[in-house]
């Protein structure tokens, strides 16, 4: 371009006057800085809700918790803009590019290199939420490079054009601005020296302030944790003070007990009778048998009536039997909670869908893998199997449900273009009550009815946002949109989602009937749902956060058929009240109230959970494991964590 030394009169004195390269540095990363920050805190307001708070917003900052959050914010961003727009500057002054220009060209680049961090992050987050890393993407696409392509890159095609144009344009301006402002870099001796450190001193001040503010406040920590800078100096932070090299740092959550033993850490395995304790909670697990899940051997039912089975999708318990402006929600489920039985308290395990339906079908907590489902029961009792289900099967298809092995096969892939979900990947796709039903009757018009029949159902329609085009109004005629899920329209909000829930019912009444209908049959009925929902409970909008009633409590009933039900019951339990009622003596289904069995519950992954609980007869004790952990335990909470050590320790050895 232009040598150094070139002269010329200047048109605007301020824009020729010379610069250090230090200063040049530090000065443009702060107004770089600036915008990022800004746009970081709307995205990340968007998919957590750290301000306006809404649907999984766990924290949210006003006031002077805000300010501190964006200070350190914009302290992070600086640490990690400035290296980039040195590099580009360095490159610049190789092409004997002007100061200007070469200011320009660095913030163009600085400000494109992180614009693309937070579209990729966040349009993946959109899809995924928690789940963005290649190995997930991957497994939830089954490995299809068409869909991984389509899954990954669509997304961001939208702003290729952008990016494209404004790269172009970004060269034009730059030559322009090199010819029509020439100016020069004063070279102070040493400015190399003193820019990378003043880099290292950024950098420096970014992990300190960072560490300090993350490890004071677990909602700053989960919103640097997504914030693309964040993670880069986050997991600086988390390779430089890890000194074991275990997976556990400075910011690890909770904290490395042992940060000099790779053997001990937050989620070590526990190795019974040793005398160390390698989690660092609840002292050394007791020596004693190891945790083993009921074997389910193939059996030969002694009655072969027509089973129903339902999985109702996010359908809290205090739903049933409730009463909106005179009418019933659930006319369907309360009959048939009159006409058979259900247990007294019933709950999910774990939080969320993929997990629920696998302790549903299989009677196992461990997982993934294949046990054996009650698919595979009803196929050795020649049954016909059908499958039909309003989500995409494929969606955490390493948790074996069966259904790749029923007879009949139905999922929301089938139609995909009658979708009520914006996005037809894996873990967005569903179709409503309506396409379900339609599709369960013409299976049912057409199968041969003197064959006994195991019909699985799973409906949708009850999960965020709690409405869709195909929701008639029953019970209430609300209506709300997305960004009108918020803490102040709390009561709209219920009233809403049990009207969706009016419609489940309704679908699913007419579905028995049809059933009934086309065999001359009454069905046997076994109705749970995967979890529940906190509608704003205790401030949370959501569910897969705390093992609480609102997000875990949920229906257990069982009709026209000789049951003996849990007075307290797990989603495991469904196989083996199945099994038994179908081998057992012909009786009156029955609660057993003196079967008040404990039931295990975890939020998270059973290697890594957030929190783990119990839930015996009307008490339910709970021990948060990711954070601060209590260093006191009582004698129920040091059970818990033993048995959870068991349970985990059985995960771990598996192959």
């Amino acid at each position: 371009m232009h040598d150094p030394a070139a002269g010329g009169e200047p048109r605007v004195q301020w824009l020729h006057q010379p610069a250090t390269w230090r200063a040049e540095v530090l000065g443009l990363a702060l107004a770089c800085a600036i915008p990022v920050t800004c746009v970081d805190a709307y995205l990340l307001d968007r998919k957590l809700g750290i301000i306006s708070g809404g649907y999984l917003a766990e924290f949210q900052f006003s006031g002077l918790r805000l300010a501190l959050f964006l200070a350190i914010s914009l302290l992070t961003d600086i640490a990690v803009v400035a290296p980039i727009l040195a590099v580009v500057l360095w490159l610049a002054r190789l092409l004997w590019m002007h100061a200007l220009a070469r200011a320009f060209l660095a913030v163009s680049v600085a400000l494109t290199v992180v614009a693309a961090a937070d579209v990729a992050v966040y349009e993946l987050q959109r899809y995924l939420g928690d789940l963005v890393n290649v190995n997930i993407l991957v497994n939830l696409l089954g490995g299809d490079i068409r869909e991984i392509l389509h899954f990954s890159a669509s997304p961001a095609l939208h702003w290729l054009g952008f990016i494209s144009f404004g790269g172009l344009a970004v060269v034009g301006l730059s030559v322009v601005l090199d010819n029509r402002f020439p100016s020069r870099m004063r070279q102070d001796p040493g400015a190399r020296k003193t820019t990378f450190a003043a880099l290292v001193l950024t950098l420096t001040a970014a992990v300190v302030v960072g560490a300090v503010g993350r490890l004071n406040d677990p909602g700053v920590d989960r919103a640097l944790a997504y914030k693309p800078a964040g993670r880069v100096v986050g997991s600086f932070t988390e390779w430089l003070t890890d000194v074991d090299r275990d997976g556990y740092g400075l910011l690890s959550t909770p904290a490395d007990t042992a940060p000099f033993n790779s053997a001990i850490h937050p989620y070590a395995v526990e190795i019974a009778g040793n005398g160390v304790d390698e989690n660092g909670i609840g002292g050394d697990l007791p020596s004693g048998p190891p945790y083993r899940d009921t074997s389910y051997p193939t059996v030969s039912f002694v009655r072969h009536p027509d089973v129903v089975f339902v999985i109702l999708e996010t359908f809290r318990a205090d739903a049933l039997g409730a009463i909106v402006g005179g009418r019933s929600v659930t006319p369907t489920l309360d009959r048939l909670r009159h006409d058979g039985v259900e247990a007294r308290r019933a709950f999910s395990h774990n939080g969320f869908t993929i997990q629920s339906r696998y302790h549903a079908f299989t009677g196992h907590l461990l997982g993934p893998g294949n046990p054996g489902s009650l698919i595979d029961d009803f196929n050795a009792n020649g049954y016909q199997t059908a499958f039909f289900s309003a989500q995409d099967e494929s969606f955490g298809e390493n948790f074996d449900v069966g259904f790749g092995r029923a007879a009949v096969r139905y999922d929301a892939r089938v139609d995909r273009d009658k979708r009520f979900t914006q996005f037809a990947t894996p873990a967005s796709l569903t179709v409503s009550w309506k396409v379900l039903e339609g599709r369960v009757n013409a299976f049912l018009d057409e199968r041969d009815p003197d064959r006994p029949l195991f019909l699985h159902i799973n409906i949708q329609d009850g999960h965020f946002p709690y409405t869709n085009p195909d929701i008639v109004p029953i019970v209430d005629d609300v209506r709300m949109q997305r960004d009108e899920l918020l803490p102040e329209r709390a009561d709209d909000l219920k009233q809403m989602y049990l009207n969706t829930l009016a419609n489940v019912d309704g679908a699913l009444g007419r579905m028995l009937a049809r059933v009934q209908r086309t065999t001359g049959r009454r069905p046997g009925v076994v109705v749970i749902a995967d979890h529940g929902e906190s509608l704003f409970d205790q401030g949370f909008l959501g569910h897969g956060y705390a093992a609480n009633d609102a997000q875990t409590r949920i229906p257990f009933i069982v009709d026209g058929l000789p049951a003996r039900v849990p007075a307290v019951a797990g989603q495991v339990d469904v196989r083996g009240v199945l099994r038994q009622a179908m081998t057992g003596p012909d009786a009156e289904p029955v609660v057993d109230s003196s079967d008040e069995r404990a039931v295990f519950q975890y939020i998270g992954t059973l290697g890594r959970p957030k929190e783990i609980a119990v839930v015996e007869g009307d008490h339910r004790s709970r021990l948060t494991l990711l954070g601060q952990r209590s260093v006191a335990l009582s004698p129920a909470e040091t059970t818990l964590v033993h048995f959870w050590e068991r349970v985990s320790g059985r995960l771990s050895a598996a192959p």
